[in-house]
């Protein structure tokens, strides 16, 4: 009869435990993946290296998009010449007087 009730507890602590588990996992659906590469261009070259970019680059993405081995690609400027990470924990870095 002990061993009964305590086989009992064990599998109503097991569930319980597997219940709990089973909510705690976060929920998401899978979606494609970005990569992104930023280049450095020296000054005077950009119109080179859009030029390259135009000739030998991009006929390899349309082959790979074609073939289906990427959906999608895309071209960004960055056109900000400031270094904003510079002012994070600006308030911990400099003394203010109020």
């Amino acid at each position: 009869m002990k061993q009964t009730i305590w086989f009992a507890v064990a599998a109503l602590c097991l569930s319980l435990m597997s219940i709990a588990t089973s909510f705690a996992q976060d929920q998401y659906t899978e979606g494609g993946v970005t990569r992104v590469t930023l280049v450095q261009i020296l000054p005077g070259h950009f119109n080179a290296f859009m030029e390259d970019l135009k000739a030998n680059i991009k006929p390899i993405w349309d082959a790979e998009k074609k073939a289906g081995l990427i959906e999608n690609y895309n071209i960004f400027l960055n056109s900000t010449k400031a270094n904003f990470a510079a002012l994070d924990g600006l308030a911990q870095k400099v003394w203010i007087f109020v």
